[in-house]
């Protein structure tokens, strides 16, 4: 029989040992961005499927300290910029919005795809990294 101790630890070491796992798999937002700067910033009205092939991977980095400055001289302007109320705290945030897919390129027809840099109110922190869907 296991004593509850033992059966502790080895819960501990199998949440550590996932915990760290995972985190391994993530590469650094800086070290994506990077990568895909040059040529993210040349499809920058979204069609020529650059973006469409690359934007996931921005989904699941890790979010290291990384400046809206940082994000936007590696990605270029936003597509658009928008004030935010939200969250369970209520606060204001600003987010930083990409089009990665449009349906009628090059214009905002039907459906389409962006990505979002969501930073808090004074913009020197980047929260959180999330995809939009959008259509009609």
């Amino acid at each position: 029989m296991i004593s509850m101790s033992t059966r502790l630890s080895l819960t501990s070491f199998i949440f550590a040992f996932f915990t760290v796992a995972y985190g391994q798999n993530s590469r650094p937002l800086n070290d994506i961005l990077n990568q895909i700067s040059t040529q993210w910033k040349l499809d920058s009205n979204s069609c020529n499927g650059y973006r469409c092939s690359v934007w996931k991977k921005l989904l699941h980095v890790k979010t290291d300290y990384v400046s809206k400055d940082a994000i936007l001289l590696k990605l270029g302007n936003p597509n658009r910029i928008q004030k935010l109320y939200k969250g369970s705290t209520n606060k204001n945030y600003v987010s930083y919005t990409y089009y990665v897919y449009k349906d009628a390129c090059p214009n905002i027809d039907v459906d389409g795809i962006a990505i979002e840099f969501v930073f808090d109110e004074l913009e020197q922190f980047l929260l959180e990294i999330t995809e939009v869907f959008y259509c009609g």
